[in-house]
């Protein structure tokens, strides 16, 4: 690969994981409650994958970036039908972030990083992008814990009023990296705004996984489908009553209404990509 990746080191140890409601009064249902996690050593890329580094995989494997959800009505067919240009409109240069890619799209990404480097790369566990995003002691944001104006900082991003008015988004992602002020604790950037990022867990729409008193901190992956499966029986549930088709995206992007915190969990269907959804990779060494 002729990108290089800028790759972060993670330290093992442990790390405080999930929301507190009595410190953060925006706590959702799904990110309590707040844990001690333990974490072998992982790299994690500073920045989101971008533009440039997915072109040379395209060009590279002639991977077939196409939409394949055949049962989307016409119209949507056609608003999909050129991910590339989609994609350029929202991060117009090689060195933005990719956006418009699907869970599977990001999967493949990691298969050629690990063909073509030889290392085990992958998308991130949500306990690995959280630890990377806010560091041990379990700060709100990746700054610190001191909320910050958003339509200030907004206006700092993006000062031309063409692109920024007020109580309007901006059009179009930043480069990556553009706000080393607000790096996390482990020197991530980009963790609260550009674009949220896959992770490799299932999403449990019934937030009941995250509560088991028998669920393993050590290296956590999130719920399998046989865990899935098993936990829905259980809870005495059926699968049809369940969307267990999700996978979980982290972190802020584009259009978030305000800075998401470090903690926040949001999940789609696999198949699913749009304008504010990337990823970034990590290096496994175990």
């Amino acid at each position: 690969m002729n990108s290089m990746l800028d790759m972060v080191i993670i330290p093992e140890g442990s790390f405080l994981m999930g929301a507190d409601p009595e410190v953060e009064i925006n706590a959702e249902y799904e990110e309590q409650p707040q844990r001690e996690v333990w974490l072998s050593t992982y790299a994690i890329q500073r920045t989101p994958v971008t533009v440039g580094q997915w072109q040379e995989f395209l060009r590279d494997t002639g991977y077939d970036w196409s939409y394949d959800n055949e049962t989307l009505n016409a119209s949507f067919r056609d608003f999909y039908s050129s991910l590339p240009n989609l994609a350029a409109e929202f991060s117009p240069g090689d060195m933005y972030p990719i956006v418009f890619v699907s869970w599977f799209d990001a999967y493949h990404f990691t298969q050629w990083l690990k063909e073509t480097l030889g290392g085990a790369y992958a998308l991130p566990t949500e306990a690995q992008w959280e630890k990377a995003c806010r560091g041990q002691n379990g700060q709100l944001y990746p700054w610190e814990n001191q909320e910050v104006d958003w339509l200030e900082e907004i206006a700092l991003l993006y000062p031309d009023p063409n692109i920024n008015t007020k109580g309007s988004y901006p059009k179009t992602n930043q480069p990556v990296g553009c706000c080393l002020e607000k790096q996390s604790p482990c020197g991530c950037l980009d963790m609260w705004q550009n674009v949220s990022e896959w992770c490799s867990d299932w999403y449990d729409t019934t937030g009941k996984y995250y509560h088991d008193p028998n669920t393993n901190w050590v290296n956590p992956h999130g719920v399998t489908v046989e865990e899935f499966k098993k936990h829905c029986q259980t809870l005495g549930l059926s699968l049809s009553d369940v969307n267990m088709y999700s996978k979980v995206y982290r972190g802020g992007h584009l259009l978030s209404s305000g800075w998401t915190r470090c903690t926040y969990r949001g999940h789609q269907s696999p198949r699913s990509c749009g304008s504010i959804i990337g990823l970034r990779v990590v290096l496994n060494y175990q």
